[in-house]
C-alpha cells in the first residue's frame, strides 16, 4: 500500500508538471534555436529566414547576452536588391490538429495580459505590430473560434534599453481556449526602413481572468461598430493626443492629432472610403496607448 501510494503521488506529480509545461510560452527566453544549415530560427518560432536565406538577409537572428540569460532575439528590416524585407516572428504550430486548433501551441487559461522586455527602433512611416490571440476549436464549423486578443501598434519611436511592455488581453468570449498564437510585424508601415529593428526577450503571460469574465480593457467605446465606415469615439480622456487607425497590415490608413471633443468627450471619424474590412483605433492620451478593433462592412 505504501508504495502504490507513493506511485500515485509520483503519478500526479508528472502530471502536474506536464500540465504547468503546456501553460507556458514555448522556447519564452529565446535561449534555444535550431540550425537549418544555411540559417537558424528560435526553437519554436518561425521567421522570414525561410525564405530568405537565398538572398543572404536574415531578419531574425540570434543576440546575445539577453536581457535575462544568455540570449535574446533580434528582428531587423533587411534591404536587398530593388525591395525591402520586413521582420516576422509568429509562434510555431505545436499541436497534432486532432480536434485543436490548426495554429498557435497548446494553452488553456485567460491571462490578463501578454509581458517580456523589448527594445526597438521605429522610425516615421514604419510601424511595429505586436500580439497574441486565442482560440478554440470548433468542431462543428471546423474552424478556430476567436475567444480573446491583445495588440499594439507602434509607428514610430525608440527604446534603447530593456524595457518591460504589457499588452493587455480582451474576452469577447467566456470559453476557455485551447491554444494562443503570438505575433512580432516589423516592418508593416508605408514606407518600412531599412536597419529598423525590435529586440525581445523574456516573454510571458500574467494574471487570470475567470471564465465568466468578458474583459474590456479599455477606457473608450466605440459606435456603431460595425459601421459602413463613420464611426463616432465616445469617452475620450481630456489629454488625447493622437488617435490613429491601422489596417490589419499594420499600415496608417487615418490620423488625428489635436483633435477637438464634444459632447461626453466624443469625436468622429470617417473611414467610408476605406475598404471594407477589420482596422484597428489607436488612441493615444498622455498616459498610455490604447487600441480597439473596429469592422468596416
Amino acid at each position: 500500500m505504501k508504495y502504490k501510494l507513493l506511485i500515485i503521488i509520483a503519478a500526479a506529480l508528472c502530471i502536474g508538471n506536464f500540465a504547468q509545461a503546456q501553460q507556458t510560452i514555448p522556447n519564452a527566453s529565446f535561449e534555444n534555436w535550431t540550425n537549418f544549415g544555411t540559417y537558424s530560427d528560435p526553437t519554436s518560432w518561425k521567421s522570414l529566414n525561410s525564405q530568405t536565406f537565398v538572398t543572404g538577409l536574415f531578419t531574425c537572428e540570434k543576440g546575445t547576452p539577453g536581457a535575462v540569460g544568455a540570449s535574446y532575439l533580434k528582428l531587423t528590416v533587411k534591404g536587398g536588391p530593388g525591395a525591402t524585407i520586413p521582420a516576422l516572428l509568429e509562434s510555431a504550430n505545436s499541436l497534432n490538429n486532432n480536434g485543436k486548433s490548426p495554429s498557435g501551441f497548446e494553452y488553456n487559461l485567460r491571462p490578463t495580459s501578454f509581458t517580456g522586455k523589448w527594445q526597438y527602433l521605429v522610425t516615421d512611416n514604419d510601424s511595429l505590430l505586436a500580439g497574441v490571440q486565442f482560440t478554440k476549436w470548433n468542431p462543428v464549423s471546423l474552424k478556430s473560434d476567436l475567444i480573446g486578443t491583445g495588440l499594439i501598434i507602434i509607428s514610430a519611436g525608440i527604446v534603447s534599453s530593456w524595457t518591460n511592455f504589457s499588452i493587455p488581453i480582451t474576452y469577447i468570449s467566456s470559453s476557455i481556449p485551447d491554444s494562443a498564437l503570438i505575433l512580432f510585424f516589423l516592418g508593416t508601415g508605408t514606407f518600412p526602413v531599412v536597419n529598423d529593428y525590435l529586440y525581445i526577450d523574456d516573454l510571458a503571460f500574467s494574471g487570470t481572468v475567470a471564465v465568466n469574465e468578458v474583459q474590456d480593457n479599455y477606457t473608450f467605446s466605440v459606435f456603431p461598430n460595425p459601421s459602413n465606415g463613420v464611426f463616432t469615439i465616445q469617452n475620450i480622456d481630456e489629454d488625447l493626443k493622437n488617435i490613429d487607425v491601422f489596417n490589419l497590415l499594420g499600415e496608417k490608413v487615418f490620423q488625428s492629432a489635436n483633435t477637438n471633443l464634444v459632447n461626453n468627450n466624443e469625436t468622429a471619424i470617417d473611414l467610408s472610403k476605406k475598404p471594407k474590412g477589420i482596422y484597428f483605433i489607436q488612441v493615444t492620451n498622455g498616459k498610455s496607448i490604447t487600441t480597439k478593433k473596429i469592422v468596416v462592412e
